[in-house]
């Protein structure tokens, strides 16, 4: 997705807005070998003493905890069926763009559906 794609948004954090600028840092997750993975507190840690960040011990569990529930939220997006977790108010204009994409992919499906009869 492209900078700026209104998919790429995240909900708005009152309060809390250096956690989680500390956990975007940190890269919000790591690659394992079969996907994404949590942060772990070594790869914290190691970010706090390269960073010179000062991060105490409850506000690490809250950013291993963010870590934990991206990489969840992230294994049950696999399912069509799962409904997202957060959607950015749209304007019109992204509204009439789903819109019109939606109504392509069901005419790019029936068109399949018809060729393989």
């Amino acid at each position: 997705m492209p900078k700026g794609d209104y998919r790429r948004e995240m909900p708005s954090v009152k309060g809390g807005e250096y956690l989680v600028s500390h956990w975007q840092k940190c890269g919000i997750c790591l690659s394992g070998m079969s996907g994404a993975i949590p942060l772990t507190w070594q790869e914290l840690d190691a970010y706090c003493r390269r960073s010179g960040s000062e991060v105490d011990g409850w506000e690490s569990e809250q950013i291993i905890n963010m870590s934990k529930a991206y990489v969840n939220m992230s294994r049950r997006a696999d399912d069509i069926s799962c409904a997202s977790p957060y959607s950015p108010e749209l304007t019109e204009e992204q509204e009439q763009e789903i819109k019109a994409q939606a109504a392509l992919n069901a005419k790019n499906i029936l068109r399949k559906n018809k060729a393989s009869l």
